[in-house]
């Protein structure tokens, strides 16, 4: 999975960690390795933790992702005990973490369903969020630049993480947001991960969308009962996510009764899709003057 890693890295570290800690960088997690990706820790450094996930999460430093990790449980093998802890507390059924940073090593791997679902716990917390959506930023002397391209060329991306190695190859998940709702994809052992992602999420948006097909308050979605009270129909919010196709083949279905004597509205809102039932509501009832 490579550096894709360090999202459950980040989200066990703030288990423990606050974003506004300071830490001392420890000789442990200083990578003197030019080829390695890093944000450039020494030894000794006074480095807020908020920094430490930028520069895990952007330039994707695996020297950020040791410091977190030693500081959050004071060594590295304890830390990633508690990554795989989490994983199988959290159904990630494929998923093993031999390191905190993703480099290639014998029984580190995940699936892309597992990634999907880490990924989705990530930008459920605000702070990482924003940080993976963050294309660039210098924060406390660091010049840290996202390696996610499609934050800067794909129009509503807003993460979450790449990674690279030989033997993952090029890995991405990736989070864009349209007025059709939400998409996020996970590319594995790609030859070109920004490309594939790019064409998986335009295929989301082209082919499926969110619609709220629940009876709004509409002077059209109105019933007058047998006494002459005329009542305005609506029911809660009614999210469906289908193919685009599908839109005109849904069919809506108003079921009402007066209940005598008093001629009490009730009723039930229906929607369905050739045999199958989508939706089903009760009618709220609306007196007008």
């Amino acid at each position: 999975m490579a550096s894709v890693t360090k999202l459950m890295t980040v989200l066990v570290a703030l288990e423990t960690l606050s974003p506004d800690d300071v830490i001392t960088v420890p000789d442990a997690a200083v990578i003197h390795d030019a080829s390695s990706a890093r944000m450039g820790l020494r030894t000794g450094q006074q480095v807020h933790v908020r920094t430490l996930l930028y520069g895990a999460l952007l330039p994707s430093g695996n020297d950020a992702a040791l410091a977190l990790a030693i500081a959050a449980a004071g060594d590295e093998a304890s830390f990633v005990a508690k990554m795989n802890e989490r994983a199988q507390e959290w159904g990630l059924t494929q998923t093993h973490f031999v390191n905190p940073h993703g480099l290639d090593a014998p029984g580190h791997y995940a699936s892309a369903r597992d990634l999907a679902q880490l990924a989705r716990r990530a930008l459920a917390n605000p702070t990482i969020a924003e940080i993976v959506a963050t294309p660039a930023i210098t924060i406390e002397g660091f010049k840290l630049k996202n390696t996610n391209q499609l934050l800067t060329t794909y129009p509503g991306a807003y993460g979450v993480k790449t990674g690279t190695t030989d033997h993952a190859g090029q890995v991405l998940i990736g989070a864009a947001r349209r007025q059709e709702g939400d998409v996020l994809t996970v590319v594995l052992n790609s030859p070109n991960r920004f490309d594939e992602t790019a064409r998986l999420m335009d295929y989301y948006f082209r082919h499926w969308l969110w619609v709220d097909v629940g009876l709004r308050r509409d002077v059209l979605n109105r019933v007058t009962a047998p006494n002459g009270v005329t009542y305005l129909l609506y029911t809660q919010a009614a999210p469906l996510f289908i193919q685009r196709w599908q839109l005109l083949e849904l069919r809506p279905l108003r079921i009402i009764q007066f209940e005598e004597p008093s001629l009490q509205p009730t009723g039930l809102y229906q929607v369905w899709f050739g045999d199958e039932k989508k939706v089903e509501l009760p009618i709220h009832f609306q007196p007008l003057p």
